[in-house]
Parts: structure tokens; C-alpha cells; sequence
């Protein structure tokens, strides 16, 4: 891959999408592939008994992983969503209420940040929120994320997750609750039965292209030419375009800045017990989800009956109507009426991951210097020459366009790109 390609790559992904001999032994580490198959017996079984296996099978990957961990505190990272829910569920049936921490981070007003702060006093157990707010972003501590190991990433996301490790040290043991909705079916696509037809769905998928305000990649640029030709195993084993997902997505970008070396992490939702179900159930139960949900909250109603993001602010048992009425709501607050307070009463929360960036870049120093600065020595390379990155600047700041994103991704290119030099100099 040359220079061009390789950049218009990750402007277009937001990281490259490699596939080597470690991509999935990273991702689905201690089970034999050889001998999976998603023809298993749990094919013949009623829908009671799946529910009963997969609540073993959840309990057991908790389990044997907490047999294999040492620290006297277990953090659990919590939002809004369902698997950091069930991690935590999980680990207090087995007794680990003591030695539990858990943090949260975003901006008060956002779905994660708020509900993950209602699970933890709801329970009474030990919390710290994380207020993105107060935090400050300068290059020097994207480029230190980008060192350790967040380089040709969002890097963002790497160093806002790092906080987590800053706040508790290295004798903890950190939950990650990383591919659980994935495995459970939230990537994918029934009736994706060749190599062709996955490879351009997940191309021109609207999570693949990061960026979606302008077009960054180079005029020329195929995200199609930047994937494996060839199928990486038999679709009989996994899913074509769950391939696709776990192995080049997955691996190259949300691993990545998730899981940082020396410190004791854990992903009990890529145990062997957890996996070996939920991979082989019939394939109509892990559309939508549908059987993960019902083994939560068979499991653990009492957790499960508070709101999810994904319902917007229901209980993961809300019905249809409650839904549509909750999702009308909130592309009202999204739409015409997002600053109002009196909206977070009604638990109609903003859908912000971490701040908002648009915003930021136009009103707070640290994003307006750290976007400057590299965005000044991106342009004196001059290997983004297809790109007026004084235009796009001046677009977002006038408010003509909301390139926050753009601008934040060509940041992430620049800080990758020194990282890249520092590791020759170093060597």
C-alpha cells in the first residue's frame, strides 16, 4: 500500500483495515476455530432452554475469568448500553460487590454519562464520573496515547479511555465488556451469503466512513480495494460480514483503544464458554439481538428494568409503543430543541459519546490550539494536497459546515505520523 492509499484509507475508516495472522486470536483468543461451527446442538433446542444455556454460559465466562485475575479492585466501566450492564450483573451474583468500582465518563446532560451514574446509585456501589468537560486536550497527550499503541486511530478515543487507567493504577483489574452486542448480533445482516456482497455492504457502510461532512479520501480512492480479496475463514465458522466487523474493524480500531499494555484487563464477552453459544445459537436469534436481551433480563431483571440507551431511556422490557414514543422524543430534543434541561427529567438524554466536538473546536482554547497547531504542520507535508485544509477550517469556525469530526481526524492523522517518526528515530 502506498502513502496516498494508506492515508486515504484511514481518512475514509478512521483507522487501517489490516488483516494479519494475529487479527483474531486478538480478538477471539483461546477458542479453536477449527473446531467451531455454527451448526451445534443448540440449533434443536426451544427457546426456553437457549435462554437457560446462554445464562449458564454468561455465568461460566464470568467465572472462569474471575479465576484467573489477581487485584484487590475490579472497575467497571458503565454507560448506558447493555454489556457493561451485564459484566456488572454478572460479577455481583458472584459476590464481588466489595471489591467493585465502577466509572463513568462524558458530560452531564449525555446517555452514558447519565445512566451509568443512575445504575451505580441505584445499587450504591463506589462511583466516579469523569466530566469531559474539565478535561484538557493538548498534542502532547495525544501524541503519548498515540505511542502506546493508539497510533492510526481516532485518538480520542484512546486517550479519553485512558483516564479510567490514570484515575484507579495498575493494580486494578479492568472489566471491558469489549464485543458483547457485537457476538450477540448487533453486526449482523442476515442473508449476506458471499464474500462480494459483504465486502461492498460493509464499505459503504454508514459506521465504516468516519467522516461523513466531507469527503477526505483522495478523488481516486476505493474503500473496496482496502479489504481482503478472499474470505478469512468459511462463512459455516462465522458470518461473512461479521468477519468483516470483528476482524478488520474490531482489531484495528476498538481493541485498540480500549486495552492498554500493562495493565490487567479482561473481556469475559470474548471467553470461550460466552462465544461457543452465542456464535452457534440458530441464526434468527441473534437478529436484533433478540436472544442476548431475553437472557439479560431472565437473568437479571432488577438491573435490566432501569433505562437503556438503546430503548432512550426505557427498560430493556419496554414495549413497542413506549419505544417509538421514547425515539420520537428524543430526535425532537436532537432536532429542534437539544440545549433545553427540562428534557433530562424525562430521561430524554443527549446522544453525545463524549463531548461535542463541533462546539468544542469553535469555543474552547485546548481543541481550537491542538486542531490549529497540527493542522499547520499536516499542511507543510503536503501529502494531503487534495484537501484545502484552510477551507475546511474556515467552514466549521463560520459555521458553514460542522467538520468537527474532519478536522479532529486529520489531527489524529498528523499526531499518527510524528508517532511514526519518533518510533524511527527511536529504533
Amino acid at each position: 500500500m502506498n502513502q496516498t492509499d494508506k492515508i486515504s484509507s484511514f481518512l475514509y475508516f478512521g483507522y487501517l483495515p489490516i488483516f494479519n495472522k494475529n487479527s483474531i486470536s486478538n480478538i477471539l483468543p483461546n477458542i479453536d476455530l477449527t473446531k467451531f461451527s455454527v451448526n451445534s446442538h443448540f440449533r434443536d433446542l426451544p427457546e426456553a432452554q437457549l435462554i437457560s444455556e446462554g445464562k449458564k454460559a454468561l455465568i461460566s465466562a464470568h467465572f472462569n475469568t474471575l479465576e484467573k485475575v489477581n487485584g484487590d479492585i475490579h472497575i467497571i466501566p458503565l454507560s448506558g448500553g447493555l454489556d457493561s450492564r451485564a459484566v456488572l450483573a454478572t460479577l455481583l451474583s458472584l459476590g464481588l460487590r466489595k471489591k467493585i468500582y465502577t466509572v463513568t465518563f462524558g458530560i452531564p446532560g449525555a446517555w452514558d454519562y447519565e445512566l451509568g451514574i443512575k445504575i451505580a446509585k441505584e445499587f450504591e456501589l463506589p462511583h466516579i464520573n469523569i466530566d469531559l468537560n474539565k478535561v484538557k486536550v493538548r498534542t502532547y497527550d495525544l501524541q503519548d496515547t498515540a505511542t502506546n499503541g493508539c497510533s492510526w486511530t481516532f485518538i480520542l478515543d484512546g486517550f479519553y479511555n485512558s483516564l479510567i487507567c490514570k484515575e484507579f493504577g495498575k493494580n486494578a483489574v479492568y472489566w471491558s465488556a469489549f464485543l458483547g452486542e457485537d457476538l450477540a448480533g448487533d453486526s449482523f445482516i442476515p442473508g449476506v451469503n458471499s464474500w462480494e456482497k459483504a465486502i461492498k455492504l460493509f464499505s459503504k457502510n454508514k459506521l465504516s466512513k468516519f467522516v461523513n461532512s466531507i469527503d477526505l479520501q483522495h478523488p481516486d480512492y476505493d474503500p473496496y480495494d482496502s479489504l481482503p480479496s478472499t474470505p478469512i475463514m468459511e462463512s459455516t465458522i462465522i458470518d461473512f460480514y461479521e468477519q468483516l466487523w470483528f476482524f478488520i474493524r474490531k482489531h484495528n480500531y476498538i481493541i485498540r483503544v480500549l486495552k492498554f499494555d500493562n495493565y490487567n484487563y479482561t473481556m469475559p464477552l470474548c471467553s470461550p464458554e460466552w462465544i461457543q453459544f452465542i456464535l452457534t445459537v440458530p441464526q434468527k436469534y441473534r437478529v436484533n439481538k433478540y436472544i442476548y436481551k431475553k437472557i439479560l433480563l431472565s437473568a437479571y431483571p432488577e438491573l435490566f428494568c432501569l433505562p437503556v440507551t438503546e430503548n432512550r431511556g426505557g427498560p430493556l422490557s419496554a414495549g413497542l409503543v413506549e419505544i417509538k414514543i421514547r425515539r420520537a422524543l428524543h430526535r425532537i430534543r436532537s432536532n429542534f430543541d437539544h440545549d433545553n434541561p427540562i428534557w433530562d427529567s424525562f430521561r430524554i438524554f443527549r446522544d453525545i459519546k463524549y463531548i461535542d466536538f463541533d462546539e468544542a473546536i469553535r469555543s474552547r482554547q485546548d481543541f481550537r490550539l491542538l486542531v490549529l497547531e497540527n493542522l499547520q504542520d499536516l499542511k507543510q507535508r503536503n501529502k494531503v494536497n487534495w484537501l484545502d485544509l484552510d477551507s475546511i477550517w474556515k467552514d466549521h469556525q463560520l459555521k458553514r459546515a460542522n467538520h468537527g469530526m474532519a478536522l479532529l481526524l486529520l489531527t489524529a492523522l498528523e499526531i499518527s505520523l510524528k508517532s511514526d517518526e519518533a518510533k524511527i528515530i527511536n529504533s
